[in-house]
């Protein structure tokens, strides 16, 4: 799987948020400095991490962004979720509606079991 640059930099985002974990809330001006990311790009993956309940947002003078949960709770795949959907190998793993042979198929078995 090969990451988008949403996820990446979602993820540097997070790592951001991670390492002032427990000092408050981190100016969106301090991640886009030691990130060298766009205020804006941040404005606009923190509104999916927040919706995955990741990361909130603390308002007023001395605001900025926080872990809504302590980092050791959160993991690189919550995040990269949150960013970019699930990814499945296949729909019907996610989904068995959308194939008809799901109930008997030898690939989707094989990948949704423990590996080989």
């Amino acid at each position: 799987m090969k990451m988008s640059t949403r996820g990446r930099y979602g993820l540097r985002v997070m790592m951001e948020l991670a390492l002032h974990h427990g000092k408050g809330p981190v100016p969106v001006e301090t991640i886009a400095n030691n990130q060298e990311i766009s205020g804006k790009y941040i404005h606009n993956l923190m509104s999916s991490l927040h919706s995955a309940g990741l990361a909130r947002t603390v308002r007023g003078p001395k605001g900025g962004y926080e872990l809504a949960r302590p980092p050791s709770e959160i993991t690189a795949l919550d995040a990269v979720e949150a960013l970019e959907g699930k990814n499945v190998l296949m729909e019907c793993v996610a989904d068995a509606s959308s194939c008809r042979r799901a109930g008997r198929c030898a690939q989707a078995a094989a990948i949704s079991s423990s590996p080989m």
